[in-house]
Parts: structure tokens; C-alpha cells; sequence
């Protein structure tokens, strides 16, 4: 409970104002005269309500009395007599709540509630007497903090499952309220006692369902356990959907409570009872709604602000990447020494253009080209013999030596060597395009038949090029032969 209990006084009207007051000083006057002055601090609204369901279920109203108030002890405050059967009752149930209250924060962790909590089992272990000379006893209820934490730890989906060990537990303590001394007969039966168990479950979830919707925003904080609250620990977040089951949970709880209570056989105060159960529970419950709805409003805009930050900040840093690698690429460009392309030459070897073709494959060309058929060879000059030119190396033909190697005009096979090599004098050199420039040596160049006859292989002509007969049949001139 979390007093939460309470009527709304501007409602109030006749003599039920000054009831609640009577019995609210009642309780701070039993509280002392039981456990001690220091344990009025302890007094609170739920335990007051506790007296006044108890006192409507009585047979004879709780007896008038008055006492010195201890904030102004010049003040004498009207009140109930503090031994009535209904204040020892609530004054027992609210040091039970104050061990609660306690035990709770201990299970979570806070050490200072680890520390007072052992000091104060004197005062829990006298309202537990003093629950068991009234008739009844509150051990069902013994580490109610392990249920509850057991029910959070588990996360259940529903809302109202969290509540499940809260509502458990107003059911025991309403239902209770049969077996007291004093309790009118009509209130003592079986319907009455399961009337009561589902009134006070129906408070139960209710009160724990408004704090969770009024606490949300305070427990995202600081971490603490919601049921309205989802999310691993590093991204919770407010679920809307969950408070949704939170208001429709609330919602069935307060049309049992509105049942429940229109069947209990109330001697007195039922109007009171009906305000703090009816008018102030479902205004409470309707404003902490409200409240949790707006925190998960809030979120949203903050996500989405967040989400739009976070998407700008991307932008601008793929762009400072963009622009970073841009100017090391351009700077690294104009850092480099200019190197001179080899001038192309103007047409190009066609021994070269082959070779060329030839290693590269069809596959180094793109798709869309055509390689075109190779031109067919020039015929090979014929080598003149000694009786048809008397000129040593006169070529066939008739040809008059403007396009031997040394010549500058090209040779007629379209040779793109002829004329560069300068220094192939010999007639029988005919450069055949593997010179790479126009000073290097022909040597080596010469045509498979350039000497008479087919045994000419490689170099053949190492000098004169042989005059007719067959030089590789052992004939000879001038000492060299092919």
C-alpha cells in the first residue's frame, strides 16, 4: 500500500469530514500509546482507511475520545479511543507496512533499509502479538518482498500480473477483517469474507497499477522496475502498449470495486468508504494514466529528435569523408613528377601489330571489336643468277635499288622498315619490320629465301650473299657461305 487511501475532503459532507479526522488522530494516539511516541511518524492514510472499513463492519461504533496532539500540545484533538478493536487493528497493520515498506527497499538493494530493518523487528514481532490477542494472524503474508520481487524479476507481459502478489495480499488483509472482535454478525459469513477478498484484491491492483502509471518516467530514470517499462537495461523505453493494459486493467478493477461494495453489509460510513474507494481511486487512477500517457509522448518526440540528430551527424560525417579523401587524392595527383609519354609512332610495325594481337588473345579485346584478316604475304624476291645480271646481288625483277634497306623510299611489300635501316648494304638484307628504330642493325632480319635455293636458315647472310648454285650443297663463294 502507498497511501494512496485517502478521501477527497471537498467531497465530503455532514459529519464524514470530521470521522476521517477522528479516526486519523485515533490512529497517530494508538500508534504512540502501543509502540511508542516514535512510531506516530509512521501513521498514514491507508491504515486510517484500514480503521474505517473495520468500524462500518462493527456491530457498535468505535467510542469518542480526545488527546494531546504531539505537534501542538497545547491542542487537545478530537479522536476515537485508541484501544477501539478498529485502531489496534490498523495500528498493528501499520507497523506491518512499515517492515514492508522496508523489506521492499532492501530486496532492491538499498543499504540503508538493510540496516534499520533488523532495528525495527521489536516493534513487528509486538504488532504480530497484538494481531494474534485480536484472533487473527498475518503469517500467510511472511516474505511477501521475495513474491513480489520473484513476479518483477520474471518481467511477466500483462501489467496486471505484476500486481498479482499486491492484489494477494489487500485480499488477505480485507478478508481478515471477518474474524476480529466486534464484527457484526451479518458481516461474519462466508459471502461477505469472499466479498471482501475480491474488494480488496480489486484496491490491490489499482493502487499498484496507478503508482507504476505515475511512477514511469521516475523509475525509467533511476532503472527500476515498471511492468509499463520494456527494453533491455541500455535501451528501455516507455511501452504504450503496456499502458494501455495498465488502463484497461484499471478499468475492470474499479467496476469490481463499485460491486463488490454496493454488496457488503455496511453498518456506517459508507459514505466515506465510497469516496476514498470510488471518488479519489478513480480520480488517482485517471491522473496517473494521464501522466504515463504523456511521459510515452514525450519519449516519442525525443526519440524521434534523437533519431533525426543522429542521422544528420551520419550525412556529415560520410561527407567530411567524402571531401577528405577527394583532396588526398587530388593533392597525392599533383605531387607526382610528370613523366613523357613515348611519341607513338605514326605506323606502327606490322610484325609488331602481330606479335601483339597475338599475345594479348581475343580475350584481352573487347567484345564489340572484329580482328581483321591477316594481308597475305608479298611474294619473295627471286634471286637473279650471275647469267641473267651480271651485277653481283641484283635482285629480280629488274628493281634498281631503290628500295634495297638502305634506300629511303619504302619497299614495295609495304614494309614499315624499309629504308630505315641504314646499315643493311647487302642486297640479300631486306628488312623484314623487326628493326625497333632506324639506327639499329638489319642483321637478322633477312627472309627465309633471300639466297637461291630453300637451305637459307636464320642469319644467311653473313656477307656476299652466295652468287647462284647452292651455297649449303658445299659450293662456296668468296670463303663465306650461307
Amino acid at each position: 500500500m502507498f497511501g494512496t487511501l485517502q478521501p477527497r475532503t471537498c467531497r465530503l459532507e455532514g459529519d464524514a469530514e470530521d470521522t476521517y479526522k477522528r479516526f486519523y488522530c485515533g490512529l497517530c494516539k494508538s500508534l504512540g500509546d502501543h509502540y511508542g511516541t516514535p512510531s506516530r511518524a509512521l501513521v498514514s492514510h491507508d491504515a486510517v482507511f484500514l480503521a474505517v472499513l473495520c468500524d462500518a463492519l462493527s456491530e457498535s461504533a468505535a467510542a469518542k475520545s480526545k488527546c494531546r496532539c504531539p505537534l501542538l500540545p497545547v491542542v487537545h484533538r478530537p479522536t476515537f479511543a485508541p484501544n477501539e478493536t478498529s485502531l489496534r487493528f490498523a495500528s498493528a497493520v501499520q507497523m506491518l507496512l512499515g517492515d514492508q515498506w522496508l523489506a521492499d527497499r532492501a530486496v532492491e538493494g538499498k543499504r540503508l533499509a538493510r540496516l534499520v530493518r533488523p532495528l525495527a523487528s521489536v516493534y513487528v514481532e509486538k504488532a504480530n502479538h497484538s494481531l494474534a490477542d485480536l484472533g487473527i494472524t498475518f503469517d500467510a503474508l511472511r516474505g511477501f518482498e521475495h513474491r513480489q520481487a520473484e513476479t518483477e524479476r520474471r518481467a511477466l507481459a500483462r501489467a496486471e500480473d505484476a500486481a498479482a502478489p499486491t492484489a494477494d495480499a489487500l485480499a488477505f488483509v480485507f478478508q481478515s477483517m471477518t474474524a476480529l472482535p466486534g464484527i457484526a454478525q451479518a458481516s461474519r459469513s462466508t459471502e461477505v469474507g469472499a466479498s471482501l477478498a475480491r474488494l480488496g484484491a480489486a484496491v490491490g491492483n489499482v493502487i499498484y497499477l496507478a503508482d507504476a502509471l505515475d511512477d514511469v518516467e521516475k523509475d525509467l530514470r533511476s532503472k527500476d522496475f515498471n511492468p509499463c517499462i520494456t527494453g533491455p537495461s541500455l535501451a528501455r523505453r516507455i511501452d504504450e502498449r503496456r499502458i494501455d493494459e495498465a488502463a484497461l486493467a484499471l478499468g475492470r478493477a474499479h467496476a469490481v470495486i463499485g460491486r463488490e461494495l454496493a454488496l457488503l453489509p455496511l453498518v456506517r460510513h459508507r459514505e466515506l468508504i465510497e469516496n476514498v474507494l470510488v471518488v479519489r481511486l478513480r480520480s488517482t487512477a485517471r491522473a496517473a494514466t494521464a501522466k504515463a500517457r504523456r511521459a510515452a509522448a514525450d519519449q516519442s518526440v525525443r526519440t524521434a529528435r534523437a533519431s533525426l540528430a543522429l542521422r544528420t551527424w551520419h550525412h556529415v560525417v560520410l561527407l567530411a569523408s567524402f571531401l577528405a579523401t577527394w583532396l588526398i587524392g587530388t593533392r597525392g595527383a599533383s605531387a607526382q613528377p610528370h613523366r613523357a609519354r613515348p611519341k607513338p609512332s605514326a605506323v606502327p610495325s606490322a610484325s609488331a601489330s602481330a606479335s601483339a594481337s597475338a599475345s594479348a588473345g581475343p580475350s584481352a579485346l573487347p567484345p564489340f571489336v572484329s580482328i581483321p584478316d591477316p594481308p597475305e604475304p608479298a611474294p619473295a624476291p627471286t634471286q637473279a643468277t650471275d647469267d641473267d645480271h651480271g651485277a653481283p646481288g641484283a635482285a629480280a625483277g629488274g628493281d634498281d635499288g631503290q628500295n634495297q634497306p638502305g634506300s629511303s623510299n619504302p619497299s614495295p611489300n609495304g614494309s614499315p622498315c624499309s629504308g630505315c635501316c641504314s646499315d643493311c648494304a647487302d642486297p640479300c638484307k631486306s628488312c623484314c619490320g623487326s628493326c625497333s628504330d632506324c639506327t639499329s642493325s638489319c642483321s637478322g632480319c633477312c627472309k627465309a629465301d633471300c639466297c637461291k635455293g630453300d637451305c637459307c636458315k636464320g642469319d644467311c647472310c653473313k656477307g656476299d650473299c652466295c652468287k647462284g648454285g647452292d651455297c649449303c650443297g658445299g659450293g662456296c663463294k668468296g670463303g663465306k657461305c650461307c
